[in-house]
């Protein structure tokens, strides 16, 4: 009886084993994690650290907030600028990319701006993401608004 019990026990953590190194794996930086992907993104989010080309640029985007609905539409507000852009996101085919399709509404311009971000941390607490664009590469470090 103590050998099955024993075989048991290691199919068990075995299979766990498998389970959360397969769940972690979605994303570079980690964590793992039982929650899905976009109830993980589902939040108010602003910027804690914004890097150009490796270079801190937060200042830039320290008025900013990012109002990512369960529904998949999103906000992005700069208070400063008076800039409001809406439109949505979804996950590309691997869930390791955020598609951003958004609209400035706060000016007759309506100027129609698509990006896509590379999801290298993800968790309720944090998101970090990659962007290239203009040639340059930015990391948003992302937490949620207190």
């Amino acid at each position: 009886m103590g050998s099955v019990n024993k075989y048991i026990t290691y199919l068990s953590l075995t299979f766990a084993t498998v389970i959360l190194t397969m769940n972690g794996c979605a994303f570079e930086e980690g964590p793992v994690s039982f929650r899905s992907a976009s109830k993980r993104i589902e939040n108010i989010w602003v910027y804690n650290k914004v890097l150009e080309n490796g270079v801190d640029i937060t200042f830039s985007k320290a008025d900013q907030t990012i109002d990512m609905g369960s529904d998949g539409e999103v906000i992005i507000i700069a208070s400063f600028s008076n800039t409001i852009l809406q439109g949505t996101w979804t996950f590309n085919d691997h869930t390791d990319r955020i598609l951003l399709d958004l609209t400035e509404t706060s000016s007759a311009a309506g100027i129609r701006i698509q990006a896509e971000w590379i999801i290298k941390r993800l968790s309720k607490d944090e998101m970090f993401v990659e962007e290239y664009t203009d040639n340059k590469k930015y990391r948003y470090e992302l937490v949620p608004k207190q």
